[in-house]
């Protein structure tokens, strides 16, 4: 059986060893859009980075493109541009990723932490802009039916948001001519078994967790179970990160799994504040969370670096 780590402990730990962390063109509104604007089946590939070849990504993005990569997580469907690159393998990179999730869910959790979502405006397809508590463009999904979109983000400055919002309009244009063929289409979820899923509503709740560290660390440890001072403690330890990404959330250890009780292995994209970064890399972290039923909400009740 795996070791697990209580919030309490790892709180502690982290105070202890890491000095206080462990180891547009867009309109306003709260409307639900539908998928497509009248296209009932917009498709793309899966694996990304065939149906979005990097010289259409150029073009459509003016920039050059040096490279594209994937994500070493197989589970995960998403194409990396590198537009430079730096030893370890950062650099600017736009990146596109295929999302089997709820919109409305990613939408919430913007209203949690403070911040702020709108309907794209002038899109092929309808599309959601996703800001940080800075009011800074983080996202722009696509959306794809009700419980998936692609998602496209800019990482280390890669586009600025009017530039974001241009591509994503090229990237929804390309999607509905038919042009990004694949294996994917709306509605289509029977690739995903609930083995590969888990809960949706647990893995939900751990997607809004995350999403929140990245915009209000108080928002995030108010999801999080434990006293005040447990909660202070994490507030404190997310407060490094500047952004956060989930690249992926895989069902682990679900022979322990009960009805109440799951856990997830989470691969993020980390920027942090620089100074004291209790424990986050900036770059690819991973972290192992696992999310408890209390009452008829899913709250996170362990988070750990290692299994």
């Amino acid at each position: 059986m795996h070791k697990k780590l209580s919030l309490t402990i790892i709180a502690l730990c982290a105070m202890v060893l890491f000095g206080a962390g462990c180891g547009s063109d867009s309109e306003g509104g709260n409307g639900s859009p539908t998928a497509g604007d009248g296209n009932t089946s917009p498709t793309i590939s899966g694996d990304l980075c065939t149906a979005f070849p990097s010289s259409w990504v150029a073009d459509s993005s003016g920039k050059t493109i040096i490279k594209t990569a994937k994500s070493k997580i197989a589970s995960v469907s998403d194409c990396q541009y590198f537009i430079t690159e730096t030893v370890g393998g950062g650099g600017k990179r736009i990146d596109l990723i295929h999302e089997h999730l709820d919109i409305e869910i990613q939408k919430k959790a913007r209203d949690i932490a403070g911040s702020r979502w709108e309907n794209g405006n002038g899109f092929a397809l309808d599309a959601v802009l996703l800001y940080d508590s800075k009011d800074n463009l983080t996202d722009v999904d696509i959306l794809l039916g009700p419980n998936q979109y692609l998602r496209i983000n800019s990482l280390q400055g890669a586009l600025t948001s009017e530039e974001l919002i241009a591509f994503g309009k090229k990237v929804a244009e390309y999607i509905k001519s038919g042009k990004a063929h694949g294996a994917y289409k709306a509605g289509d979820e029977a690739s995903q078994s609930s083995s590969q899923t888990g809960n949706a509503d647990a893995k939900n709740a751990a997607q809004n967790f995350f999403d929140a560290i990245g915009n209000d660390p108080s928002a995030a440890s108010a999801l999080m179970e434990g006293n005040k001072a447990n909660k202070d403690m994490w507030k404190m330890n997310f407060s490094a990160i500047s952004s956060l990404t989930v690249k992926s959330l895989e069902p682990v250890f679900q022979s322990e799994w009960t009805s109440e009780r799951e856990t997830y292995k989470a691969t993020l994209e980390v920027k942090t504040k620089g100074g004291d970064t209790y424990g986050w890399d900036d770059g690819s972290n991973t972290r192992w969370i696992t999310m408890q039923k209390s009452g008829d909400e899913w709250l996170v009740g362990e988070l750990a670096n290692n299994p």
